[in-house]
């Protein structure tokens, strides 16, 4: 079999019946492919730290209003700030969700070294990023373009991982990987989430105004 970076790194110079290989197996080295789906998911984080960022100022925004509005008695409108400001934390907490899942895949990206690897660490993230990428399209379309675009990068990067090695690449996940990273990156978001937002006042003995 030969070396695993003979496979990695194509010769610029190959013989015919590797040539003839190639026509079926993908032209690009794989290591390449990696590195491309990496700089695609890095994209895709900045645009997600962006966007968050902007929930979080919209999120301290409402919170303001809703403290105004229950400081005046003014309850109807606490209420329908309330609401709004619930809505943009759901947000919140998809997008973090998202976030920590494609943060948790790049990681994986960079820690494969062999095909078998490849297969393995990546196989269970080709079912999550179709799972997250619904959460996503509502919020930011042209993230969950992205992410389909990133999915597919995934699935051929494990399908010539197991043409190149000479392994069969089994690209369908269990559910019970898929569920694992997901529920922890559900977790790690509402950790988040609970540790850097204030909780809600429902009414004005809630509020704790300076001595």
């Amino acid at each position: 079999m030969p070396a695993f970076n003979n496979k990695w790194a194509k010769s610029d110079k190959e013989p015919f019946a590797s040539r003839l290989k190639s026509s079926i197996a993908p032209q690009q080295p794989l290591r390449d492919k990696l590195g491309t789906t990496q700089k695609s998911i890095n994209g895709l984080l900045n645009k997600l730290d962006s966007k968050t960022k902007q929930l979080r100022e919209k999120d301290s925004d409402l919170f303001k209003q809703v403290v105004a509005s229950l400081q005046k008695h003014d309850q109807e409108r606490a209420s329908a700030y309330s609401n709004e400001l619930a809505e943009v934390r759901k947000v919140s907490n998809n997008l973090t969700q998202v976030k920590l899942v494609m943060e948790q895949i790049n990681l994986r990206l960079g820690t494969v070294q062999e095909f078998g690897d490849v297969i393995s660490t990546l196989s269970p993230t080709v079912g999550v990023v179709k799972s997250i990428r619904r959460n996503i399209e509502g919020i930011m379309p042209e993230a969950g373009s992205e992410i389909s675009e990133i999915g597919s990068m995934l699935n051929g990067i494990v399908t010539d991982a197991g043409h190149l090695g000479g392994f069969f690449a089994n690209i369908e996940p269990s559910n019970e990987e898929a569920e694992k990273i997901l529920s922890e990156a559900t977790a790690l978001a509402e950790q988040k989430m609970a540790s850097k937002l204030p909780d809600l006042p429902t009414g004005i003995g809630e509020l704790n105004f300076p001595q």
